[in-house]
């Protein structure tokens, strides 16, 4: 789903299915913003975003969660995650926090 809104909206976007495959794509690629999920195969999100921090330390990461906890959020965003996201997270919402992550968020938006 948010693919083919993020592809509606202009975005590229490359799908992985565990943290391994992240880490070898942003290895391989260069990517604007990181989008996961705090609770994915493999490592979870948060060991996810701790692992990037030491690769890519400014890439902005996104982090999705249908289990939140503040313990969870605080520790994301402590870890230098650009925001947690509570699913279900709307595409529209998604691309905002896209935006404002990259420094493209208009103000007039």
């Amino acid at each position: 789903m948010f693919r083919t809104a993020l592809a509606n909206y202009g975005y590229v976007t490359e799908i992985v299915g565990d943290a391994s495959a992240a880490l070898d794509a942003l290895e391989r690629e260069c990517f604007d913003v990181v989008v996961t999920d705090v609770h994915m195969p493999g490592c979870g999100g948060l060991e996810f975003l701790r692992k990037v921090r030491q690769r890519f330390d400014h890439l902005p990461v996104i982090l999705m969660t249908g289990r939140p906890s503040r313990e969870t959020s605080k520790e994301a965003l402590a870890l230098g995650g650009a925001r947690c996201l509570m699913k279900p997270v709307m595409p529209q919402t998604l691309r905002e926090e896209i935006k404002r992550a990259t420094g493209r968020l208009d103000a007039a938006e």
